[in-house]
Order: structure tokens, then C-alpha cells, then sequence
């Protein structure tokens, strides 16, 4: 035998105890999951980028193993070792040492085939590795270094790849270019405003090429596919056209509908000390998505039959169709995919900018400064120094939906009441009739 076990698994625990491959297949359930794999397994080198690559993903040439490795269980730690030959070092407090060798497996040359008829030991040892990607006991934050070879799923896995590169190249190759505009904005690669259709195109994928050779091809098919990339697009568009523009206002950044628009001149929202603007326009455009929406579908269409831009009728339309469909605007904002919850540090925010709450340092507590029914309540406990965030942590649970939605109609009312006479400004938070 050439394992050693320290630790405890499934409630037992050892000690510098010598144990068997198939034993230590048997103690962790493996055994008839282990059967299935080939006879020669074979353990190939994670791709990464190498100083040497130029930006392409290549195998490292060599790899060192340590021939000890550490997992958790369900709660057990334990730790496993390989040897080939163990000499007796020491003995102190009862404890024997010993001098171990390997001290590392070598994988030479992309891949270490081991068969397992010859030396299974070895084979169950790395297969448990932590530095093994594809372990059954890995460490997820344990950098992966190798990983089992698997030649059915690798062979579905680069299909699967293969399709997806040759929908997402399609859709860029073929997709009506106004919708490919507002992506392409979205995934911030430039402003695309009345750019030219092969403009359009070949920036997307350039976009497309360079994420597949770093690697990153799955987040870019995520980012493309993303309606929430589209909806940016889109505000992103509305900005770059004027039809939402900003101006000063006794040194507040805000932003105000364009003057070619029905809504001249009115206060879209104003930007919170500290915030960047254009994300917090982007982040307040989602927390009022129905309304924006429904503005900008005229406005853009309006906007880009002026400047004659190809299929505006048609884009517009299976733009709105495809953002309805998708998790804007058909759930309550604070339901859902947590990508498109409201953000309550920002409702946080607006709430003390506009007076409605504040935080009482003899009390320890939050309290409702604005409201018939609710000013002088106290809402939440909280310490000094952290209250906005402990308050707004709080407001993310799903069972203070309630709590939420009460303050979001008082930071609304407070909105209104302040943005000026003849002015009317866009609520904060969308809430229920």
C-alpha cells in the first residue's frame, strides 16, 4: 500500500493509517462510480495562458503534483498521501516520522496516463486530488492544475461549444443591426449611434474572437444573450442621441428628457453624491423599466426613422417584444433574479437625501421622519457606523418586501413634492396602485 489517511471521514478517524486504493474508493462511495471510468486513466494539464503565450491558451509544459493533498466533506478534513518508499526519520512524543518519497508527481509534456491495473494507487490519488478539477472532493477555491480525461463528454462538450460559436456568429452576421446596435452599446464596445451597419457588425465580433482566445467565451454568450445587455443598449442610445440629456442644477448632476422629446425639460432623475452617472441613470432606468420602456420605444423609433435608419418599425417592435418576454417588467422588482432586484443601498440613499429617514445615535435606531401614518416611527436597530448597510441588507430579505415597498412610496412622495413646480419627475421606485 502506498496511501496514508489523516483526518476523519464520515464520522471515522485516522491517524498516519496506511489504506488501500479500493478502501479509500469504499470510504468515500466512490467505488462503483471509479468502476466506470476507463482502465488507463488519463489526467491532462488545465489550459491556461503561459508568459510565453502571447495571449493564447496553451498547456504549461510541465506541472508538479504534491503528493499530499487536503479536502473537506461534509464537514470531515482529512488528508491523503502518496509514497512510493518511506524511511523511518524520528520518533518524538510517542510519534514516529518518516521521509517520504515522491515528494511531487510530474505531469510531462500535457497529460500523465496511469494505468490503473499497474498502479492504482497513484490513479485514486490524484483522482482525489485537490488540484484535480474534475475531483468528486475538490476544494472550489483550490487552484485546479489537472484534471481527469473524459473523451465522450469532452468530444459533447466541443460540440455543444461549436453550436453555440456558430448561433452567436450567425446572429451577429444576420441579425436585424438595430437590435446588434443597442447590444453592442450594451456590452459597452463604443456608442454605435448612427454608426453603419458593418460598423456594427465587426466590432461585435472582434468582441466575439477575443473571447475566445482568452477564454471567456461563455461570458460573452452570457453577456449577448442577456436582456438586461439590450435594456443598457437602450439608455445607452437614448444618451448618445439627446434624448435624454444633463444639465447643471445648483451643483447636482441631473439628467432631463431631451428638448426633440414630449417630456422636455423634465427631471429624469437626479444623481446621488458619490454615484457615477451614467450607471446610476442605467440602475435607476432598471428600478423604473415599464416607464422608460414605454417613453424610449417612441422616442428611439421616432429618433431613428429622422436619422433613416434601416428596419426602425420592425426593430422597435421585436425589441419590446423580446424585453417583455424576458424577467423586465413582468416581476415585481424585488422578486426575482437577484440581477434585477432594485438596489436598496441606493433606495437607502434616496431615503435620507430626501429627508424621509434618519439614524438617532442615543437611540441606535432608524427612524421615519416623513408621512402622516408613519413619521416618528422607529424602523430598524442599527449600529453607527454601518446603519445604511445593515438597513438595506435587511430591506434584501425577501420577507421585508413590505418594509421596502412602504419606503420606496415615501421616498417617491418625497420626490415629487420637491423636484419644482411644473416639473414633473420620474418616481424612484415603481409601487403598486
Amino acid at each position: 500500500m502506498s496511501l496514508i489517511i489523516n483526518g476523519t471521514v464520515k464520522g471515522k478517524s485516522f491517524e498516519d493509517k496506511q489504506i488501500s486504493a479500493k478502501e479509500v474508493l469504499e470510504l468515500f462511495g466512490l467505488k462503483e462510480r471509479f468502476k466506470r471510468l476507463d482502465k488507463t486513466l488519463r489526467f491532462d494539464v488545465v489550459e491556461r495562458k503561459t508568459k510565453r503565450s502571447n495571449g493564447q491558451i496553451q498547456h504549461p509544459e510541465r506541472v508538479a503534483i504534491m503528493c499530499i493533498t487536503q479536502a473537506t466533506v461534509d464537514g470531515d478534513s482529512f488528508e491523503l498521501i502518496y509514497y512510493k518508499t518511506r524511511v523511518r526519520k524520528d520518533s518524538k512524543g510517542g510519534k514516529t516520522y518518516y521521509d517520504m518519497n515522491p515528494r511531487k508527481v510530474y505531469i510531462e509534456g500535457g497529460s500523465l496516463p496511469i494505468n490503473t491495473d499497474q498502479d492504482l494507487d497513484l490513479a485514486v490519488f490524484l483522482y482525489l486530488h485537490s488540484q484535480n478539477e474534475t475531483s468528486p472532493v475538490r476544494i472550489p477555491s483550490t487552484r485546479a492544475n489537472f484534471k481527469l480525461h473524459d473523451g465522450a463528454a469532452q468530444a459533447e462538450n466541443i460540440f455543444r461549444e461549436n453550436s453555440i460559436i456558430f448561433q452567436i456568429t450567425n446572429s451577429i452576421l444576420k441579425d436585424d443591426v438595430n437590435a446588434l446596435r443597442l447590444k453592442a452599446q450594451g456590452l459597452r464596445l463604443g456608442n454605435f449611434a448612427n454608426k453603419d451597419e458593418m460598423t456594427v457588425r465587426s466590432a461585435l465580433l472582434e468582441r466575439f474572437n477575443k473571447a475566445k482566445a482568452e477564454g471567456k467565451i461563455s461570458k460573452f454568450i452570457e453577456d449577448f444573450n442577456n436582456p438586461a445587455s439590450m435594456f443598457t443598449g437602450i439608455i445607452l442610445e437614448a444618451v448618445a442621441r439627446g434624448i435624454i440629456t444633463t444639465k447643471p442644477d445648483k451643483g447636482q448632476y441631473i439628467y432631463v428628457w431631451g428638448a426633440n422629446t414630449k417630456e422636455k425639460g423634465s427631471v429624469v432623475c437626479r444623481v446621488l453624491k458619490g454615484e457615477t452617472p451614467i450607471e446610476y441613470l442605467i440602475k435607476y432606468a432598471q428600478n423604473n423599466y415599464e416607464y422608460f420602456m414605454k417613453t424610449l420605444e417612441k422616442e428611439i423609433l421616432n429618433d431613428q426613422k429622422r436619422h433613416g435608419l434601416e428596419s426602425a418599425d420592425e426593430e422597435i417592435e421585436g425589441l419590446a417584444q423580446a424585453l417583455s418576454a424576458s424577467s423586465f417588467g413582468k416581476t415585481d422588482p424585488l422578486e426575482g433574479s437577484s440581477a434585477h432586484k432594485v438596489d436598496m443601498k441606493t433606495l437607502v440613499e434616496a431615503a435620507v437625501h430626501y429627508g424621509v429617514i434618519e439614524y438617532s445615535r442615543r437611540d441606535n435606531a432608524i427612524f421615519n421622519l416623513k408621512g402622516d401614518e408613519y413619521a416618528g416611527d422607529a424602523l430598524f436597530q442599527a449600529t453607527q457606523k454601518d446603519w445604511k448597510t445593515e438597513y438595506a441588507n435587511w430591506l434584501e430579505e425577501t420577507a421585508n418586501n413590505e418594509a421596502a415597498k412602504k419606503l420606496k412610496s415615501q421616498v417617491n412622495l418625497a420626490v415629487n413634492r420637491g423636484s419644482g413646480a411644473g416639473k414633473k419627475e420620474l418616481n424612484l421606485m415603481k409601487t403598486e396602485e
